[in-house]
């Protein structure tokens, strides 16, 4: 059985798409227990990062995410079970953008190498 270059692709699509979604889900499993964490034990840290909603012209545009998202990134816990998680979310939020971006390389090449 010969493989033609669309076929390889749609392969490479499913393999890497799937392995995308496992990774986004299983970093938003951790994002929840921290979230879950910094609930229990710093209620207005918490209160902060989470609740705060933006009003522009109506619509409510939530910042939980970026907020969220700024803490993991930029923030060095001293808590040990904090420090876990976060690091967690980074592995695996870093593994789906490290599967979508080997996902683009090996598109690139293929059309490359198909002409």
């Amino acid at each position: 059985m010969v493989l033609n270059v669309e076929s390889i692709e749609l392969i490479l699509f499913f393999i890497l798409g799937t392995l995308f979604v496992i990774f986004m889900n299983v970093q938003a499993h951790y994002k929840i227990k921290l979230k879950k964490l910094l609930k229990k034990k710093y209620p207005n840290l918490y209160k902060d990062l989470i609740w705060i909603d933006l009003v522009i012209g109506g619509l409510f545009i939530a910042r939980p995410i970026f907020r969220l998202s700024r803490y993991i990134w930029f923030k060095s816990p001293r808590e040990k079970d904090i420090l876990f998680l976060v690091k967690k979310i980074r592995l695996f939020k870093s593994l789906a953008i490290g599967s979508i971006l080997l996902f683009l390389i090996i598109i690139i090449i293929l059309s490359l190498i198909a002409g």
